[in-house]
């Protein structure tokens, strides 16, 4: 299912979720695609994303991983970076 074919009410849970992930690493990551786009431009963009794309200095994993593990997030691992996910619950 695409975002776009959610609900408005779960599309703002979703972003609220994904905000509030967000606050807790803002000082060690650079935002990067939607949710960077939608910063800049305010109001004039309002794709929804399920995402937070960024960029760190390496150094910067390690506190960036325990941050999200407290969270109960999951991490992947892979050739181009890491992926930290958890499941959507309303």
């Amino acid at each position: 299912m695409n975002l776009e074919e959610f609900p408005e009410p779960i599309k703002k849970d979703i972003e609220d979720q994904s905000l509030s992930i967000l606050e807790h690493i803002k000082d060690e990551i650079i935002v990067i695609g939607g949710w960077a786009v939608r910063a800049l431009t305010e109001n004039k963009h309002s794709r929804y994303t399920l995402d937070i794309d960024g960029v760190t200095d390496k150094n910067d994993m390690g506190t960036i991983e325990s941050k999200l593990s407290k969270l109960g997030m999951g991490v992947r691992r892979n050739e181009w970076g890491i992926q930290y996910y958890h499941k959507y619950h309303p």
